[in-house]
């Protein structure tokens, strides 16, 4: 995406979640249980903003710990906690913890925010961050990133509960309203 593009930008977003909703509701590719994908009608967004599309700077530790996230049900969730990533919100500098599940490529940024509980779900959401090629960044070197609020999303167990997710840890908390992403 070319930030220096808006109209461009807000399409990309808009068939992302056109895209998404497709999916859940495909009779082939949906992620849901049949029974949920029958009771699935939409998913609610709050409207695009520029204003949550930020810029980021994410360091990758030399080497990953073992981290758990606890769980919706059952024993937490393993992940591996690769870094984190530092981004301002509204004058206030924030790092958060980002993890790599175990085979996925891209890096998960669980975060929790006054939102959780009223307009979103109660234990946070999810945002994807593109992970740096690895032959091409030096580990000890942060790298620019973009952190883009507008494509966040819940865990599938917010439209199926026979699906077990993490819930995101309570130091990846924003003080300040996330109003971008998916919403209740």
């Amino acid at each position: 995406m070319n930030p220096d593009e808006p109209e461009e930008w807000k399409a990309e977003i808009q068939s992302h979640r056109e895209q998404k909703i497709e999916t859940f509701q495909s009779q082939t590719d949906s992620p849901l249980s049949e029974s949920a994908r029958n009771s699935f009608s939409e998913i609610d967004f709050f409207p695009i903003d520029a204003s949550f599309r930020l810029g980021g700077r994410l360091e990758l530790f030399a080497e990953p710990t073992n981290a758990t996230l606890e769980a919706t049900q059952g024993p937490p969730i393993s992940f591996e906690q690769v870094g984190q990533v530092g981004v301002e919100l509204a004058g206030e500098l924030s790092v958060l913890s980002v993890y790599r599940a175990p085979g996925v490529d891209a890096l998960l940024l669980p975060f929790r925010d006054p939102t959780n509980g009223s307009s979103t779900w109660a234990h946070g959401r999810y945002l994807n961050i593109p992970a740096p090629d690895p032959k091409a960044t030096d580990k000890s070197t942060p790298v620019d990133t973009v952190v883009d609020f507008n494509v966040a999303y819940h865990p599938l167990c917010v439209y199926d509960d026979t699906v077990r997710s993490a819930k995101a840890p309570t130091d990846n908390e924003f003080d300040v309203p996330i109003q971008a992403g998916e919403r209740l």
